[in-house]
């Protein structure tokens, strides 16, 4: 790099306060080194090579009986290095997920860093752990966009709309707005757009990291719904993106954005849910069971599962208990 040759300056030289910048919102993911002594790589690469010997075919050469030099250069040694990095990872990530005392939320990304035949082999595994954040004063946050949405519910409800076509009987239209009424909104449109508000400033205010990869196992998780329902209808996704004039990366990214919200605000719910002891018991978790057991019929009652649907039902009960929570603060 080149020296910084610009003159310090002067009193008279006047300062530019330069504005903090705003938190990277998505933050690198926690990275795990997993390494294999080469020694251990030597002889786990020899034991699998012999045991997939027998397996080859070779001109000139019986089966089972051919040499193990002409096997590994049918196989490819990048073949057998794959397979047993499929039996030393599993064991290698375990255990260094247990020595660092992480917690992983996601599958691990797991890349090669070195693998060759002269050196220990080395391995790093993206993962991504429950982001560190602090809630702060979050009830304020909570009370103040309670107050604004009693604001926009005032408005959204004085907003005057056409009902020249539809008149109710005994629906008076104000008077100058013959023709025309206002909006009146149902308790449970009130408590959607409270509730939206709540959610909205929660995000904006605490701001928590989200680590890369939550973020791209989310939107993993939305473009496989997405090309589920696509299905339906008979169209695949890449149908869907032309009709959109849409590449595969551009929507994906679209995706990211969208949904970056979402997920911090299930960190956020959850970190209120455990800071407030708002976690599902026992007994509201077997309530639950009960419920949709009842409203099954007998061949899906045979099928149900409850353990398969135990974490389902955990996530509703404590959704709901956060929700009526932050309702009445």
């Amino acid at each position: 790099m080149s020296k910084d040759t610009t003159k310090t300056p002067t009193k008279t030289t006047k300062k530019v306060d330069k504005k903090p910048q705003a938190p990277e919102l998505i933050i690198a993911n926690t990275q795990v080194k997993l390494i294999v002594p080469i020694e251990e790589a030597k002889a786990a690469y020899q034991k699998t090579l012999k045991k997939l010997t027998p397996q080859v075919k070779a001109t000139g050469f019986r089966k089972g009986k051919v040499p193990t030099h002409v096997a590994e250069e049918q196989i490819g040694k990048i073949n057998i290095i794959d397979r047993v990095l499929q039996d030393l990872v599993p064991i290698l990530y375990n255990k260094a997920i247990k020595d660092g005392k992480h917690r992983p939320l996601t599958n691990p990304d797991i890349k090669p860093v070195k693998l060759n035949m002269e050196e220990d082999w080395e391995l790093v595994a993206d993962i991504g752990e429950k982001p560190e954040f602090k809630l702060g004063d979050y009830k304020k946050i909570v009370k103040t966009a309670k107050k604004d949405s009693v604001k926009e519910i005032k408005k959204e409800e004085e907003k005057v709309h056409d009902h020249s076509h539809s008149e109710k009987e005994g629906d008076k239209p104000q008077k100058g707005h013959e023709g025309k009424h206002t909006h009146k909104m149902t308790d449970k449109q009130k408590e959607d757009m409270t509730l939206s508000i709540i959610f909205k400033n929660l995000v904006s205010e605490i701001k928590p990291q989200i680590p890369e990869i939550i973020l791209r196992e989310k939107v993993k998780a939305e473009l496989r719904r997405l090309e589920q329902d696509l299905k339906q209808v008979n169209t695949t996704l890449e149908d869907y993106l032309k009709k959109q004039g849409q590449s595969f990366e551009q929507f994906s990214q679209q995706m990211a954005v969208m949904h970056l919200g979402q997920v911090q605000l299930e960190f956020i719910l959850q970190e209120i849910i455990e800071a407030e002891k708002l976690t599902a018991t026992d007994e509201e978790i077997k309530a639950k069971i009960k419920d949709i057991k009842s409203k099954l019929h007998e061949e899906a009652l045979k099928e149900f599962n409850e353990e398969q649907y135990k974490h389902y039902f955990v996530t509703v009960i404590e959704r709901d208990k956060v929700i009526d929570y932050l309702l009445k603060l």
